[in-house]
Order: C-alpha cells, then structure tokens, then sequence
C-alpha cells in the first residue's frame, strides 16, 4: 500500500511539471491579400472582338501564357482568331504593369508591346491598353481588357478580350 500511495504522490508531482509545448492562442488571424499575385506562369483562354479590323469588325477567341517575373511586371504572349467573311490571326507579344489593389484581389494592368495580324498577308502593329483582373480561389482569375493597334498599312483596329486565367 505504501509503494502505491508513493507512485501516485511521484506521478503527482512530475505531471505538475511537465509542459506539452507553448501555449498557443487559438484565434487563428489568416493574411488577407491576394497571394497568387506572385512571380510565375499562367495560361489563359478567351472570347475576343477585333473591332474596326484590318478586314471589318469580327468575334473570335484564343490562348495566352504569361511570365510574371514578380508581382508587377510581366510578358504575355496571346494568339487569336477573329471571323466573319474571312480569318484574322493576331499574334501579340505585350509587357505587362499590374498594380494589385492593397489586401483586395482586384488589379488593373497596362499592356504595350507589337503584333503581327495574318490572313493570307501579314501585318505588324503596336499596340498599348488596359484591363482589369479579378483573382478567384486557387489562383484563378477571370479579366477584360481592351488593346488599340496601330496597323502598318491597314486600319487602326481595337482588340477586346474576356477570359479566364490560370496561374501556377
């Protein structure tokens, strides 16, 4: 009985003494920024209207990758494909300026840079604009922005774009 009262009184007194680790609080404060507006690559798919054309005005869509070397600054190439009566192809390769709107996942971006339009002739162009991106879960985004291009030798033509974007 004497060696039970002793182990209970020992147990006692060495589990007042023992410590699981910190005490940590429990209210959990998660950042609230936007974190997918980071450095990387994204995809993206979009419908697209070419107005005021180098052949007339046409709905179409296409595919874009993007480079962002960090939050701001990027490359963006896209290919797209505008019909009507006949088939326009405008390859562009744009710097990207984002600018994320503080804590929010909002962020407007400026886009400059030079495309080539195609059907059956092709034609350089430079072209500046805007748009605007809103992040969704999981770093994906939905976008529209709107490009003028300055045409070599045909028509000023005003590109725009609505889409989805995925960045990894």
């Amino acid at each position: 009985m004497k060696k039970l009262i002793a182990s209970v009184a020992t147990l006692g007194a060495l589990a007042g003494f023992a410590v699981a680790g910190p005490v940590v609080d429990k209210n959990v404060v998660v950042d609230p920024t936007c974190q997918c507006f980071n450095a990387g690559w994204g995809v993206g798919v979009f419908a697209s209207g070419l107005l005021n054309g180098p052949q007339e005005d046409a709905l179409g869509g296409g595919v874009e990758l993007s480079y962002f070397f960090n939050k701001n600054f990027g490359v963006l190439y896209s290919y797209s494909a505008h019909a009507t009566d006949s088939e326009e192809h405008v390859n562009a390769l744009d710097l990207v300026y984002r600018m994320p709107l503080g804590n929010s996942c909002w962020a407007p971006y400026l886009i400059g840079g030079g495309a080539l339009f195609s059907d059956g002739s092709n034609q350089g162009a430079y072209r500046a604009g805007a748009g605007i991106e809103y992040r969704l879960a999981s770093c994906s985004a939905i976008f529209a922005d709107g490009t003028y291009n300055w045409v070599a030798t045909l028509d000023d033509a005003v590109q725009v774009r609505l889409g989805y974007r995925f960045a990894f």
